[in-house]
């Protein structure tokens, strides 16, 4: 109706853009419409202070006021612990605020020798590789080499060492 007045509430990390945030029912040549709609809140620049680093990691995103985020990224041979994404918040905060997120390198499990054989392995970190042989008269059955991979685990199944068969000449 004529008249009828609408007023907005803005959302947190918002403002009127207005000294009130309201509009009016109003009649233009016969026509009923709406008084300004458009911007009736308009953003507040929210500052959080900056998030810090992670040790180990990349922080993507250099923006630190509402409502903008920044993104960790662990570097090569690190496995991230806590969430990713901060968000700066209309409070001025980031979120989340704890536990602090953080980069661990990682590493594999220490790998059994096989019966009648030995493993070599120098590192257990990502990318790492482990050679199996087996000791004189016993032959590798699988294979002769594991790697270290991205979740922490070796590739493949630890290798067997078998007797050699011998045929005697008698």
């Amino acid at each position: 109706m004529t008249g009828d007045s609408i007023e907005y509430v803005c959302d947190a990390g918002f403002t009127p853009s207005r000294i009130a945030a309201k509009v009016t029912c109003t009649v233009q040549e016969g026509i009923a419409n709406w008084t300004e709609t458009e911007n009736a809140c308009k953003l507040l620049v929210i500052s959080c202070n900056d998030p810090g680093y992670i040790e180990n990691a990349q922080r993507l995103g250099s923006v630190f006021t509402f409502p903008n985020n920044v993104t960790y990224v662990c570097n090569e041979g690190y496995k991230l612990f806590g969430p990713a994404i901060r968000y700066c918040s209309p409070k001025g905060e980031w979120l989340p605020n704890s536990p602090p997120s953080y980069c661990e390198a990682i590493v594999c499990p220490i790998l059994s020798h096989p019966l009648n054989g030995k493993v070599i392995s120098s590192q257990r970190r990502l990318h790492a590789v482990a050679t199996y042989e087996c000791d004189r008269y016993f032959n590798l059955s699988g294979n002769s080499e594991r790697i270290c991979q991205e979740d922490g685990t070796w590739s493949g199944d630890m290798p067997t060492c078998k007797g050699l068969h011998t045929v005697s000449n008698e």
